[in-house]
């Protein structure tokens, strides 16, 4: 009787759901370097360096900027980059009808 009783016990095991997986993979990064699992909350206090090697992680071109100057001292003055069309370039369609065609279907209004 008591095999059966802990057969039954030994089927029981944990589920993972994919909220749960997907949050995990948020929390930990695998080095290019050593190929540990590190987690990216060290890393990022690391400055994008793994502590345990010290491979250089990809970093955003905000948080690079973030390391370069000091906090609040940084603006960006840039202006949306918008196309257009000095040759006045004429196919089956205007090139302002394609342009616009693609940026609603890309949604880069």
């Amino acid at each position: 009787m008591k095999i059966l009783k802990f057969r039954k016990q030994k089927q029981q095991y944990f589920r993972v759901t994919l909220d749960q997986r997907e949050r995990a993979g948020d929390l930990w990064l695998r080095c290019s370097g050593c190929e540990e699992l590190v987690f990216r909350e060290r890393v990022r206090e690391n400055h994008g360096i793994c502590p345990r090697c010290g491979t250089y992680f990809f970093l955003t071109a905000r948080e690079r900027i973030a390391l370069l100057v000091d906090k609040g001292s940084f603006r960006d003055i840039s202006k949306p980059i918008v196309a257009g069309d000095p040759l006045r370039f004429v196919d089956r369609k205007p090139y302002q009808e394609r342009l616009r065609e693609a940026q609603e279907k890309t949604g880069l209004l």
